[in-house]
């Protein structure tokens, strides 16, 4: 009996030696060091973002961080690694193993939100000298953080341009204007081009004139606008057989008719128009003859009787010469007397004698002048 227990004890001791050495504690496994993806990240303002850690051995599970920032208010923890950008600027973030020494840093830079386009209300004007117009220049992104606009002209003797876009036309030419980004790096462009200032309407002193023949006259134009790059003027006649004109708008009137004087601008073509009628002078010379009674006393004695008084009226505006005058009773040449008077315009000339005829009603008065070169005659 105690030689089969032997050999039992025998058999099952290795067997539990072995046992018991495989139940000896092992070493416990700790995370040894942690570390960032990235050890400095770009951001822009308002992003959100996540800072990856990793750790080793990787075979472990990941522990629940400490996450601290230096400075605060630039970036804000969200939780579980993902940040906020809040402010432009820099900060420090630090990760930490709870319970250890073991921790990891970055740094966070929080850029502005860059204009990465411009554009402009209008690629290319057209401008008169001394005119202005706006420009609008408009960014993207729209939550760029400096939306400021930096306003430039390639010729400023050409173009100018203010801090808000406003474009003036100085003189004429060709030149660019330029929004640009703050920072230089986006800009756009508008062409600028600039013309005179022309001319757009002309006034004439006169819509009408009434002449005799060989009679000038001025006709004044006004244009407007009264500072017009180009100020000449065309003159022309429809008829410069009745009527001419001269490059200053002098009119002359070379024979009875009617013409139409039309001035224009050369830098636009607007244009006036004067009707100029020519009437012969026989139209504007008239003749009276008026009687009376009086007394009165002279060298050679005393008077009473009746008197006539011939008068030729000149009703235009140039003057003519009187030659002779004559007054007829019937066939009866009662007064013929040759004078040399000149009557100018808007005048008159009388004469007076006298006779004790009653007889007026039957009297005729006839005046006989010369005008331009021809002899006319006009009686009451």
């Amino acid at each position: 009996m105690k030689k089969n227990i032997l050999s039992l004890l025998v058999l099952f001791l290795p067997i539990v030696l072995f046992s018991c050495d495989n139940d000896e504690p092992q070493p416990e496994t700790k995370i040894t060091s942690i570390t960032t993806n990235q050890s400095e990240y770009n951001v822009t303002l308002n992003e959100s973002f996540t800072i990856s850690v990793s750790h080793s051995p990787s075979t472990l599970s990941a522990p629940e961080y400490n996450w601290s920032v230096q400075p605060s208010g630039i970036i804000y923890h969200l939780g579980k690694g993902e940040f906020y950008a809040a402010s432009i600027g820099e900060a420090e973030v630090t990760i930490s193993v709870p319970n250890t020494t073991i921790s990891t840093k970055c740094k966070v830079v929080v850029n502005e939100i860059s204009i990465s386009n411009i554009t402009l209300s209008e690629t290319s004007i057209s401008l008169v000298k001394k005119q202005s117009t706006q420009l609008t220049a408009t960014v993207s992104p729209k939550n760029a953080t400096n939306k400021e606009i930096v306003w430039s002209t390639s010729d400023a003797n050409i173009a100018t341009v203010d801090n808000d876009g406003i474009v003036t036309a100085i003189s004429v030419g060709n030149c660019k204007v330029s929004a640009s980004s703050k920072d230089g790096k986006v800009s756009a462009d508008c062409d600028i081009e600039v013309t005179p200032i022309v001319v757009n309407s002309i006034s004439l002193s006169s819509n009408e004139l009434s002449l005799v023949e060989g009679e000038t006259a001025s006709l004044i134009a006004t244009i407007s606008p009264e500072d017009a790059d180009d100020k000449s003027l065309n003159w022309q006649s429809s008829d410069a057989n009745t009527v001419a004109v001269n490059s200053e708008g002098k009119v002359s009137a070379i024979k009875t008719g009617q013409a139409t004087i039309t001035c224009s601008s050369l830098s636009s073509g607007v244009e006036a128009k004067c009707v100029v009628f020519v009437s012969d002078i026989s139209n504007y010379v008239t003749s009276n003859l008026s009687t009376g009674w009086t007394s009165f006393v002279s060298s050679s004695g005393s008077y009473q009787g009746y008197y006539a008084d011939c008068s030729i009226n000149n009703n235009s505006n140039m003057p003519i010469q009187v030659i002779s005058y004559m007054v007829k009773n019937g066939n009866t040449i009662v007064k013929n007397e040759t004078i040399s008077i000149s009557v100018q315009g808007k005048n008159n000339y009388s004469t007076r004698f006298y006779t004790y005829n009653t007889s007026w009603q039957s009297y005729k008065l006839i005046w006989t002048y010369k005008y331009n070169g021809k002899e006319y005659s006009v009686s009451n």
